[in-house]
């Protein structure tokens, strides 16, 4: 369920707290067709709650315990990313210019 990319920018943005549809619109770049797909697809597992008022729709995290879990994988995903961009530019670093032609 939350292995789409889509759904994981979806979260991010509830991770700020509560979201129109109109502003995950904006937060997933995605048109709204796509967007109501998968949010279907979190309400019916309960990861997101879908609460109408008036002409809008606004979508909370389901549950405190998956933004927690959504805030540590991140959180370690931007540690594995950081400490490889640091590996590549070392190897940039430590390789010689290649002689020109």
């Amino acid at each position: 369920v939350l292995i789409h990319p889509v759904r994981l920018r979806i979260l991010a943005a509830l991770s700020e707290g509560e979201c129109s549809f109109a502003e995950l619109i904006t937060a997933t770049d995605q048109p709204k067709a796509t967007l109501s797909r998968h949010l279907a697809a979190l309400t019916s597992r309960g990861v997101v709650v879908r609460e109408r008022r008036g002409k809008h729709v606004y979508f909370t995290a389901g549950n405190p315990k998956i933004m927690r879990a959504y805030a540590l994988m991140s959180e370690a995903l931007h540690e594995i990313l950081e400490r490889d961009m640091h590996a590549i530019a070392a190897a940039r670093e430590s390789t010689p210019p290649r002689p020109e032609v």
